[in-house]
């Protein structure tokens, strides 16, 4: 798979799912599942002790895939949260570090701040990041990014 270019036609339409991927709705519990797995993993594993190694991996909208020293995938781990003029947005938090180059995770500020001077595009992958009117639309738009992401069929899953 090529760096850089996403296997959806249009990554922003996560929904549809990845071509692989079966066409059935995650259930609730599978989604409250992840979240609870993810939640304990960066507790176990704050962010900011990660070091992430580049893959041959691509994501399916376009992120470059990492493994962290422990053997966990990382490819766009976003954040939600609420941006001054009212709007509430979930953003990538993995980004090349401006004075290194690698890859690390940014803080809140940081991504608002690298965001930002981007005028809130993916320089990546040029996908505009998503704006919400609310927190539940914009966890919701989250999670069903995350569960896509986790699909077996998919090369970086493949263990």
């Amino acid at each position: 798979m090529e760096r850089g270019k996403p296997i959806l036609s249009d990554p922003t339409r996560f929904s549809e799912g990845y071509p692989l991927l079966s066409q059935q709705k995650p259930t609730q519990t599978e989604r409250e599942a992840l979240q609870a797995r993810e939640k304990q993993y960066y507790i176990d594993h704050p962010q900011s002790s990660l070091e992430l190694t580049p893959t041959e991996f691509t994501s399916p909208y376009g992120m470059p895939v990492y493994k962290d020293q422990f053997g966990m995938n990382h490819s766009e781990s976003t954040d939600t949260f609420k941006l001054p003029d009212g709007r509430w947005t979930t953003a990538p938090m993995i980004w090349p570090d401006p004075q290194t180059g690698k890859a690390r995770y940014f803080t809140r500020p940081e991504t608002i701040e690298f965001l930002g001077g981007h005028g809130w595009s993916n320089p990546i992958t040029g996908e505009k990041i998503p704006m919400f009117g609310s927190e539940p639309e914009a966890s919701s738009w989250a999670v069903d990014r995350d569960m896509t992401l986790q699909d077996k069929n998919l090369p970086f899953n493949r263990r």
